[in-house]
């Protein structure tokens, strides 16, 4: 975790869901960040999970442009992650031209 706190991590999370004038490698770095999190969850305090839950829900509204950005590094239909860990599975949450989700 280095010296970042877990709302500094958040935050960044947060920004990066908002800027795609960033490196697609920035945005699965974040996937990564979000792995910590992850992991670190129970460690969290209630206003850190209340941000995280809206970070989260940032990420899924942008899936569609996070999934484009990303996909040119990753191939998230073909992963062996676990599926809870739902951001490496970004692109479920991405309608398709015919209005349904993959």
């Amino acid at each position: 975790m280095g010296d970042r706190t877990y709302s500094e991590m958040i935050d960044e999370l947060m920004d990066l869901a908002n800027d795609f004038d960033v490196s697609p490698f920035e945005h699965h770095q974040g996937m990564h960040l979000r792995d910590i999190l992850e992991e670190e969850k129970d460690n969290l305090n209630d206003v850190e999970r209340e941000m995280l839950r809206k970070a989260d829900e940032i990420w899924i509204k942008n899936a569609s442009k996070i999934v484009e950005h990303v996909s040119r590094i990753w191939n998230f239909d073909n992963n062996e992650l676990p599926k809870e860990n739902w951001w490496w599975h970004l692109s479920k949450y991405v309608k398709k031209e015919d209005g349904n989700e993959r």
